[in-house]
């Protein structure tokens, strides 16, 4: 024993730590897992903490160290040849930018982390990887090609083609006309054109409305039809009656082939010709087929790595060796392309074989090529579609071969896409496949060189947010025949994407998809609303068998796919839903007690993916489908709960950035597709909104520093308009706001309506706080001082002007002109809880518990109610199941959220079935007050974070999880028979605050009591898992501080 003293008292003075209780996972660069081909040169660097051992408590990390290496062999202490962080102190996990030595193009990236406890035990992380993209403009060494067309032609079946026959003519009343048809009809359209409003009667049934002077409108009226005499009759519902100008024709196509064209207007009542669609360029009715370019390369060397970095303007598909590369769908993401050009990366190595290579891209049109003008403003189209691609293969050997875009490529146009746009669908002819085409060996008879090209103005960048895919595919819950041959299959959800089509039909055999969110009372489509798009795919059969088909360049807003055309009966299967959109994570999930609000948060979540189409769309529909920057304003911040937004809207912001001009001006709409340049502040605040979106919630500061000169830019121009304190500049007023009649719009009640200077002042007031804010975060000081004087001398100004002390209302004393002042600390201390009552009494009394706002209250409606003490008025509000209210759209189906609060009874003229911007402030709502995961901006990314549920009355329980950039949050509140109960989990590095209303009889490990706050029992909380029970027997519910402004 004595031999073994001298390694006893070794073993004791030797310091052996035990291993961390946790380990870092879930590594990622610049927001994303393993991307590739990020340009970036600094990234920043992320990682989360994971519980070796579930249910540890009070895990928090005291250093760390980050080892990035050429080779995972290298990432070792003292091996790593890009970057060693050595040790630091402090608990951050996130954002931490890469300082190592400098990267380039192409070079793969491998790199760890490790976080050690209060111990300084260290626990590794696996390896994770990116890499570079291409970093200067000449290290593509490629081409643009393509194909220029300068007679672009209108499409063989256009609509204003059938209309050259026919007559204008003036109708008062009505106008009838009787058609004969023979027995075997196959189709039956009917074309219309008109200066005023009219409905389309066939045989006594409604066909459709034809409006928008703009524009002709197409209508299938086949089904209507019967063998002999028909009658058409077109009734005037003008609402003064006057008469007006109409033009139509109608063409029938028989079983054998045959096509009859009958002028339906001409010869009585003659009206001068109408300029109409004429003059803008016939640009829905141009068609372009896809192109198709191939080239085969040689591979005689060991291949160890092949990459490919693509840009196919507008939308592209991209195969090797007939092998299809990736699961991107609508690629590359949209952007403001005289600016901005995004390319992406795929690591191809699998699709690569020694020997012979094929490599062929199918580029569609997409927006880049999009020559719609019957629309409110006339979108740019920048040309036609062209590509650049650069593959770059590594081999064994350390050499490279490049294989690039140029003359060399092969291109046609005669492949089975015959049209594509985004709006009106996809024409594809399966007659005139090339088995083969994109592999090596193909003969390629008849295909061209392909022209080298001049490239968009746009510089090339990298594609850093995620891509759009098809994340899911339903099956219809019913099919119906409401006419005979028609058949209509209901997805039973409002979706965004397209329809799979399976089918056996003899060749040539044509299927007809249409798309809808409703259908009339025929149980026919309801396409009034989607304007001039026309959203139907045609599929012609090759034949031989069953086919499957879905398209590659178009998208739909839609619950309803009517099909004609089909070959006898379709089976249920016959149709499927394929739902795309932008592949985020999710990030959140929400249920309650309550059935309506749980739905409603259904139909939050399924309009908020719906209109991610790599921009924040405003709806997936119509003719539409825009950024508006005022959709999004607040919304984007509810959006956080749903999915992880942080590289979307870092790109989006960018767009914004793009599309300013020199001067500072920001358009309403971002990329500046329709180019509206409103000079307002509203709608273009946005754009310094989302920066704190992605600071508060993501801890990111770089969005602000890189963008801090465009926000100033912006702020300094619109400075300009000023005029005595107040911001005269505003479009669109509280866009929207419950109209007093079920047909209108827009509410033409000036009591109902909030002057547009009133809004603009206060979102600029609100604006400059932001900046203040910003100014600090980018370190200038000055400005942040200049911005703080400046909201302080308006805010007088607007007080003085709009706020009358003897009734303690602002302006007209609308809703939403209490709650701005409110929800934005405008309003004197003094005067708060006068005002506030006011509203509550405006909600209560005048509105009955109804919403009486538009898109600017909406945003701050249900938090500035819960935030000052009346979280129940904010729940009847919700829970509300008349009109107006979000409850009352789903009493009356809907699936997802209207565009306006009469959207079953407006005018289509802009009636969207799903759209995000009514969304407002709910979606917060429901998680940061009646769930209580409540963010804390001075401890960014919910580093430090307050649990405070809100048991209102009526509501037993409420269960809900958001995941952060630390962890999952999970919260799930329960109270009954006089005890209230609380489950939560607080991520590892976190620190939290649980606001109970009630103390705890015991405090458990892991709580410290604190003073009371907001009225309630207070508790500081590690990381970790607790079940807390509080009884709340003879307790009123602790309210919530009053004279708070909203988050």
């Amino acid at each position: 024993m004595l031999r073994l003293c001298p390694l006893l008292l070794v073993f004791a003075a030797l310091r052996i730590q035990a291993a961390p209780a946790f380990k870092p996972v879930d590594l990622r660069c610049e927001y994303r897992r393993n991307p590739l081909g990020i340009d970036v040169e600094q990234p920043r660097l992320s990682w989360r903490l994971g519980a070796v051992t579930p249910g540890g408590r009070g895990l928090m990390q005291s250093a760390w160290r980050i080892l990035v290496a050429t080779s995972p062999t290298l990432l070792e202490p003292g091996k790593a040849d890009l970057w060693d962080s050595g040790r630091q102190a402090g608990s951050r996990t996130i954002q931490i930018v890469y300082q190592g030595k400098a990267l380039s193009s192409g070079m793969q990236v491998y790199w760890k982390a490790a976080s050690f406890d209060a111990s300084g035990a260290a626990a590794w992380s696996d390896p994770a990887e990116w890499s570079m993209g291409i970093l200067r403009p000449a290290e593509w060494g490629a081409q643009w090609i393509g194909r220029e067309e300068d007679a672009l032609y209108r499409h063989p079946d256009s609509p204003s083609k059938q209309l050259e026959s026919a007559q204008w003519i003036t109708v008062e009343k009505s106008f009838a006309a009787s058609l004969s048809a023979p027995a075997d009809v196959v189709r039956a359209r009917a074309v219309f054109a008109a200066q005023g409003k009219f409905e389309l009667f066939v045989n006594g049934a409604r066909a459709g409305l034809i409006t928008f002077a703009a524009m002709p409108h197409v209508f299938e009226i086949g089904p209507f039809l019967k063998a002999g005499d028909n009658r058409l009759e077109v009734m005037n519902k003008s609402g003064d009656l006057r008469p007006g100008k109409l033009i139509g024709s109608v063409r029938v196509e028989t079983a054998s082939g045959s096509l009859s064209a009958s002028m339906v207007t001409g010869g009585s009542r003659p009206a001068p010709a109408g300029t109409l669609w004429r003059e803008r360029g016939y640009g829905e009715e141009r068609v372009l087929p896809a192109r198709y370019l191939r080239k085969e390369f040689d591979v005689v060397k060991p291949v160890k790595r092949a990459m490919a970095y693509v840009a196919g303007l507008g939308l592209y598909e991209m195969y090797v060796n007939g092998r299809r590369v990736g699961d991107a769908v609508l690629q590359p993401n949209l952007s403001e392309y005289d600016k901005r050009v995004y390319y992406n990366t795929h690591d191809i190595t699998p699709l690569v074989r020694s020997g012979s290579n094929a490599v062929g891209v199918v580029l569609g049109n997409g927006r880049y090529w999009a020559p719609r003008h019957l629309v409110p403003a006339p979108m740019r189209s920048y040309g036609t579609p062209r590509l650049i691609a650069r593959i770059e293969i590594e081999h064994a050997d350390g050499t490279k071969s490049n294989i690039v875009t140029n003359g060399s490529w092969r291109l046609t146009t005669n492949g089975p896409i015959r049209a594509n746009n985004e709006f009106d669908g996809e024409e594809h002819d399966a007659r005139l496949a090339m088995p083969g085409w994109a592999e090596p060996g193909f003969g390629a008879a008849g295909w061209e060189p392909a022209q080298v090209v001049i490239g968009p103005t746009g510089i090339l960048a990298a594609q850093m947010a995620e891509p759009l895919r098809v994340t899911e595919t339903l099956k219809p819950v019913r099919r119906t025949e409401p006419r005979p041959g028609v058949w209509v299959f209901d997805m039973g959800q409002n979706m965004v994407g397209w329809a799979r089509l399976r089918v056996s039909a003899p060749r040539g055999a044509r299927i007809r998809l249409r798309f809808a969110e409703t259908l009339d009372s025929q149980g026919l489509l309801y396409v009034d609303n989607l304007r001039s798009a026309r959203a139907t795919d045609e599929y012609i059969a090759r034949g031989g068998g069953e086919e499957i088909w879905e398209p590659s360049f178009t998208y739909h807003g839609f619950r309803f796919v009517e099909v004609t055309g089909y070959p006898g009966e379709p089976p249920m299967d016959a149709i499927e839903g394929r739902v795309v959109h932008d592949a985020m994570e999710r990030a959140g999930g929400w249920e309650s007690s309550n059935s309506l609000l749980t739905q409603l948060h259904k139909n939050i979540y399924w309009g908020v993916r719906g209109n991610y189409r790599s921009i924040p769309t405003d709806c997936p529909q119509r003719d539409e489908r825009q950024g508006w920057l005022g959709d999004r304003s607040v919304v984007s911040r509810g959006e956080t709960y749903l999915f992880d937004v942080s590289a979307f809207y870092t790109k989006w912001v960018q767009d914004i950035e793009d599309a300013q001009k020199a001067d500072g001006s920001v358009p309403v709409v971002a990329p500046a597709y329709w180019p509206y340049y409103n000079e307002e502040v509203t709608w273009a605040s946005t754009f310094l909104l989302v920066p704190s979106v992605l600071h508060d919630l993501y801890g990111d500061t770089r969005v602000i520093e890189k963008h801090y000169p465009a926000m100033k830019r912006w702020i300094d121009h619109m400075r300009g308009y000023i005029k005595d304190g107040l911001m005269p500049r505003d479009s669109y007023a509280d866009w929207c706001v419950p109209p007093e009649k079920p047909e209108l719009i827009h509410s033409q009640d000036p009591t109902r309506t909030t002057e547009g200077r009133f809004l603009a002042t206060a979102y600029f007031i609100r604006m400059l706080g932001l900046m203040e804010r910003y100014a600090r975060i980018a370190r200038q000081e000055t400005d942040a001082r200049e911005f703080a004087s400046l909201a302080a001398s308006m805010t007088a100004a607007f007080n003085k002007y709009y706020f009358n002390a003897q009734t303690g209302l602002y302006a007209n004393g609308t809703q939403t002109s209490s709650i701005l002042p409110l929800a934005f600390g405008i309003a004197a201390a003094k005067d708060r809880k006068t005002l506030f009552d006011n509203l509550v009494r405006k909600i209560e009394v005048e509105s009955n518990g109804h919403v009486g706002v538009g898109l600017i209250g909406a945003q701050w409606l249900m938090r500035t109610l819960s935030d000052n003490g009346r979280p129940d008025a904010a729940y009847r509000i919700a829970t509300q199941k008349t009109y107006p209210g979000w409850g009352y759209m789903i009493e009356k189906g809907a699936t997802t959220i209207w565009e306006l609060w009469n959207g079953d009874t407006a005018d289509p003229a802009m009636n969207s079935g799903n759209h995000v911007m009514q969304i407002g402030d709910l979606n917060l709502w429901l998680y940061e007050t009646l769930a209580g995961i409540r963010p804390d901006p001075a401890h960014p990314a919910f580093s430090k974070f307050t649990l405070k549920p809100t048991p209102v009355e009526g509501l037993d329980w409420v269960k809900a999880w958001r995941k952060t950039p630390h962890g999952e949050i999970r919260v799930h509140w329960r109270k009954s028979g006089g005890k209230f109960e609380l489950d939560a989990a607080v991520p590892p590095n976190t620190v939290a605050t649980i606001l109970l209303p009630a103390p705890l009889a015991t405090v458990p490990p892991g709580l410290r009591a604190l003073p009371p706050q907001e009225g309630r029992a207070a508790y500081q909380a590690v990381s970790g898992e607790y079940q807390l029970a509080v009884s709340t027997s003879g307790r009123p519910a602790a309210p919530a501080a009053p004279g708070r402004p909203a988050r």
